[in-house]
């Protein structure tokens, strides 16, 4: 890879002809190497996001299972985060009854909760954990505050991964020639 002090150089003198040692295919090399390493460190980062959120879920189900150990109300939320197909997800789900019927009788079920905003805005409505006991409204909150701050994160590496992807589309086509 070349050094960024080499490019430096190179950019405010210039090259002379009797300079031959940087070349165009190196520093399209140099590119797709930095490329790729900035590639990793997006991963990197989506995936702390990921874990950070997965924590925070592991906590509220400690501290729920707490707070009915010592005689709450019945919890009716639950949560979960997980990663499909490169997206994160911390949802909210409100508990329901068992089933009265059918193969599935005595099953407990939860339906999941829309989240109610526009894609790009990382926050469950307050009025989504307006019928839960005080307990769980409290916590609940101060739970979905930092998932949408992992949400948030996420969703921006998104669209550094997105322009990645077209910036390294820009620069193969900047280097076709010199290959």
């Amino acid at each position: 890879m070349v050094r960024t002090e080499e490019l430096r150089r190179v950019t405010e003198e210039g090259s002379s002809s009797g300079d031959n040692a940087l070349k165009l295919p190196d520093i399209g090399a140099s590119s797709t190497t930095a490329i790729q390493q900035l590639e990793k460190l997006l991963e990197h980062e989506f995936y702390a996001a990921a874990a950070h959120a997965r924590l925070i879920c592991d906590a509220y189900w400690s501290n729920m299972q707490d707070e009915l150990a010592s005689g709450a109300e019945d919890a009716t939320l639950q949560t979960r985060v997980r990663v499909i197909d490169g997206t994160l997800q911390a949802v909210w789900m409100r508990a329901t009854g068992p089933a009265r019927s059918g193969p599935s009788k005595g099953r407990y079920y939860a339906k999941q909760l829309p989240k109610g905003t526009a894609s790009n805005n990382p926050n469950y409505s307050k009025a989504t954990f307006t019928r839960c006991p005080s307990w769980e409204k409290e916590l609940a909150e101060y739970v979905e505050g930092h998932y949408a701050k992992q949400r948030e994160r996420a969703m921006l590496l998104t669209q550094m991964r997105r322009l990645m992807r077209r910036y390294k589309k820009v620069v193969d086509q900047s280097y076709e020639d010199y290959k």
